[in-house]
């Protein structure tokens, strides 16, 4: 369907037009281009450890949230809002490159 420049709707047959196939220089190039380099297999081995190596991290350290819900019940947990602040700004700011 198509709208015109009034608001009205009008059908349209696409099966009847007619599609033009791409030059065989095009399908070269998607082809050369779809080809993988050393470079990329490369990156993709590196992207692969990086993720085996968070995989393998609990998303929770256990013993650091019971120690601290131990401290917490205890009344003993005492943390000052500015190292709260402080610690979130931190985790919040961009990482630099060592």
């Amino acid at each position: 369907m198509r709208i015109d420049n009034h608001g009205n709707l009008e059908a349209t047959d696409v099966s009847t037009r007619s599609v033009s196939q791409p030059d065989s220089s095009s399908q070269q190039a998607v082809q050369t281009a779809a080809q993988p380099t050393t470079e990329d297999s490369t990156y993709q081995s590196a992207v692969s450890a990086l993720v085996a190596q968070v995989n393998r991290q609990p998303e929770i350290r256990q013993e650091k949230v019971a120690a601290l819900a131990q401290q917490v019940r205890a009344g003993t947990h005492d943390i000052a809002p500015s190292e709260t602040a402080e610690a979130i700004f931190a985790d919040l700011a961009p990482k630099q490159a060592a």
